[in-house]
This record gives C-alpha cells, sequence and structure tokens, in this order.
C-alpha cells in the first residue's frame, strides 16, 4: 500500500494533553480554513467524492472552533480542557 504524503501546510494539532482551548481553537480555525482551501484545489484533479468529505471536514472543524468560543465543547464542559480565549 502506497504511503500517503501529508502536505507541509496542514495544521498541526496541539499535543493531545494540551489544556488551552485557546490553542486548539486556533488548530480547529486553521484546519477548517485549510480543509476548504483544500476542497477548491482539489475540485479540479480528484472526483466530487474527495470535495465533498474536504467541505464536510472544513463545516465539522468551523463548528468545533464555534463551540470552543460558546463554551459548549464536549472538551470544555467537561473540563478536559480550559477556556483561556
Amino acid at each position: 500500500m502506497p504511503k500517503i504524503k501529508s502536505s507541509p501546510d496542514i495544521p498541526k494539532p496541539p499535543r493531545s494533553n494540551c489544556a488551552s482551548g485557546k490553542r486548539w481553537h486556533s488548530y480547529y480555525a486553521a484546519t477548517a480554513a485549510w480543509n476548504s482551501s483544500a476542497a477548491d484545489v482539489i475540485a479540479r484533479t480528484l472526483g466530487e467524492d474527495a470535495v465533498k468529505y474536504l467541505r464536510r471536514e472544513a463545516l465539522r472543524f468551523n463548528e468545533g472552533a464555534t463551540e470552543i468560543v460558546k463554551k459548549t465543547h464536549p472538551n470544555i464542559v467537561s473540563g478536559q480542557w480550559k477556556f483561556d480565549l
């Protein structure tokens, strides 16, 4: 099976034990923007399924960023992350 190469432009997530809501919000927002712009580029080379997937992922990460700001993200509610925005 061929190895999947990653783009250096893909946002890198914080460490898994990072409890900073601010860092996670930055990651979610950057990943949503990256997926959205990648969908536009991929539309020319790959099929419509790839574009739909990237748009769904962009929406999912955008919703996560919004939940962090509203303090309703499950990890903030459970106390796993601190809300420091």
